[in-house]
Parts: C-alpha cells; sequence; structure tokens
C-alpha cells in the first residue's frame, strides 16, 4: 500500500496492521495469512463461485465507475459473495 492509502486513517491504525516495505506498506505477517487477494470482474455471475461466502467484502471507490445498470449487477454479486451476517 502507498503512503496516499493512509491519507485518511488514523497513523495507530497503519501502525498497529502494517509495516515498512520500502517505499511503500505491507500488513503485518499475521493478517496477511488471512487475506486472499484475488482479481476478477465483478460483473461476471459466475465470479469466485466456487468460494465460500466472505466475513467481508470491500469495494473503495467501484461504485463511481460504473453505469447504473453495472452497479446493480456488481452489487449483486458481492451480496452474493457475503455470508449472512457478513460485512459488504
Amino acid at each position: 500500500f502507498g503512503a496516499l492509502s493512509f491519507r485518511q486513517a488514523p497513523e495507530a491504525t497503519r501502525q498497529a496492521w502494517f509495516r515498512p516495505a520500502g517505499e511503500s506498506w505491507a500488513l503485518v505477517p499475521e493478517i496477511r495469512r488471512r487475506v486472499a487477494f484475488q482479481c476478477g470482474n465483478i460483473l461476471d455471475p459466475l465470479l469466485l463461485r466456487h468460494e465460500p461466502p466472505f466475513d467481508a467484502v470491500l469495494c473503495r471507490n467501484l461504485f463511481i465507475y460504473l453505469t447504473p445498470e453495472a452497479r446493480r449487477r456488481a452489487l449483486d454479486n458481492l451480496a452474493r459473495l457475503v455470508r449472512p451476517g457478513g460485512l459488504l
């Protein structure tokens, strides 16, 4: 993560969960082992279909780039990926 990723976060957050990695920051190993970063097409209804439901799905600034119809499709796909009571 670059320094701008933390421009609105408290310094204590960065210090608690990240470590310097050259010019950037990396998640602490204890958290990194629990996080899975994956690439995919958010509009594909088969996206991550073989994965178990996620506890949390984060998508910063995603919807500002989509048309209203694409936003609805993306939200439907994301909602499908989150377990009941999970965080979207």
